[in-house]
């Protein structure tokens, strides 16, 4: 490959975490460039900050593309820490470039100088087409070429086809035909495919895309066996680093909080871990909505109808396998309440269920102090004493009294304490839970 038509492409592997107002891929000539998200020569904006204004360059040095970090940020390949700033690394076809979220692919390619001459179509070899060195310029490669020419012939009768004269009313243009047949493969390119036995968690391996140019139609394009899964089974399966980034970004996002740099085992077991904890946080929410210490007197939030209709899944009294298909399936409600605005609900909910317990027990027991006050008791028991009974001295009868009394409140006949604690709790609870939340 000559290094004077040399070009460097840069192809952004993960398309899904493009923003509005970047591109898919780049290129770059020996003046190089810059990469960042605002004022560079290639836009990659990620809309969270991961991408500084000039986040690295790209420069020719020492005939060969080098990528320089401007932000101490940029990782190369699987390499966990960061080049430094102004700290440059030699690029090679096939290389991985971190930039913030993005994982950016290597390329190298060359332009076609030769086609831009004044030599008729017609009159070039294939071999010139298709950028063929010559024996005389690379002899070393141009003896590997024949000695591999036994094992693969590509058959260049379609190519051939074209360069056969033609009527001038027939003429086309089939550089232009093939420009047009790769820009409708291009969207299809941008995408890694996903390998179905591992439900989109690694795209699987790809093989090296030597079609990726205007003469696809010539060499033809790698292809792969349908049903053929590239991947192991096993739990342990290979994924690459830049891959579980790319997973595990979405889930930073939503905790709101970094979790450091985590290689491909760690991107696993956190996967993992999120799926157990996240199941933990719905079987314990529910068993908090069931409360059994409070069935007896009705005090489980869930025994309370606090909206026209339930849009709760966790407040539904489903089953754990029913209730995260309410929660996440495609076919939720749309009715109910997100996952997230569920389970916020669901906490707040529990915490009005504490303040209004204990809200109802201190209006319980203020119930229960002035039933016993010394003025309502004097007040009852002298309607205890018949007409025809003598006052006696007051002191020693109140007392003689209150014994009678406490004896008949703790006899087995009397349930008068307790129905006056809870009819008073139930009220106040009641009241207290239905209160709009300060």
């Amino acid at each position: 490959m000559s290094a004077d038509t040399q070009r460097l492409e840069l192809l952004v592997a993960n398309t899904h975490a493009l923003r509005a107002g970047s591109t898919a891929r780049h290129s770059f000539g020996h003046a190089g460039g810059t990469i960042g998200s605002h004022g560079a020569d290639w836009r990659l904006d990620d809309g969270q900050g991961q991408v500084q204004a000039i986040h690295c360059e790209i420069a020719w040095i020492d005939n060969s593309y080098c990528v320089r970090d401007q932000s101490g940020a940029t990782r190369v390949n699987d390499a966990e820490t960061p080049l430094r700033r102004g700290t440059a690394a030699r690029l090679r076809d096939g290389d991985m470039l971190h930039i913030g979220a993005y994982q950016v692919t290597v390329h190298l390619q060359t332009s076609e100088p030769h086609l831009h001459n004044s030599q008729p179509l017609q009159q070039r070899s294939v071999g010139e087409l298709l950028n063929e060195p010559s024996a005389g310029l690379h002899p070393v490669a141009e003896a590997d070429r024949l000695l591999d020419a036994g094992a693969r012939k590509p058959d260049f009768s379609a190519f051939d086809d074209l360069a056969r004269e033609r009527r001038p009313a027939d003429e086309r243009d089939p550089l232009a035909a093939l420009d047009a047949e790769q820009q409708r493969r291009e969207p299809v390119l941008g995408i890694a495919p996903l390998d179905p036995t591992n439900y989109g968690l690694s795209p699987s391996q790809t093989q090296a895309n030597h079609a990726r140019t205007r003469f696809e139609a010539v060499s033809g394009s790698p292809k792969t066996i349908s049903g053929e899964s590239t991947m192991p089974q096993s739990y342990s399966r290979a994924v690459s680093t830049g891959d579980t980034n790319a997973l595990i970004q979405p889930l930073v996002e939503g905790l709101g909080a970094p979790v450091g740099v985590v290689d491909p085992q760690m991107g696993q077991a956190l996967l993992h871990e999120l799926g157990r904890t996240l199941s933990a946080v719905i079987h314990g929410i529910t068993a908090l909505q069931h409360a059994q210490d409070g069935q007896r007197r009705n005090l489980a939030p869930l025994a309370r109808t606090l909206q026209p209709i339930e849009d709760n899944p966790l407040r539904l009294g489903l089953g754990y396998p029913e209730t995260v298909r309410a929660l996440f399936s495609s076919e939720r409600s749309v009715v109910h309440l997100s996952p997230s605005a569920a389970v916020e609900e669901s906490l707040a909910q529990v915490q009005r269920h504490q303040t209004a317990l204990i809200e109802a027990i201190e209006a319980s027991l203020q119930a229960l102090l002035r039933a016993f006050s010394p003025e309502q008791l004097q007040q009852r028991f002298q309607r205890y004493r018949p007409a025809q009974v003598q006052p006696s001295e007051g002191a020693d009868w109140n007392w003689q009294m209150y014994t009678h009394y406490y004896n008949e409140l703790a006899s087995p006949r009397q349930q008068g304490f307790e129905k006056l604690f809870w009819e008073v709790f139930e009220q106040a609870y009641d009241r207290a839970l239905r209160q709009e939340p300060r």
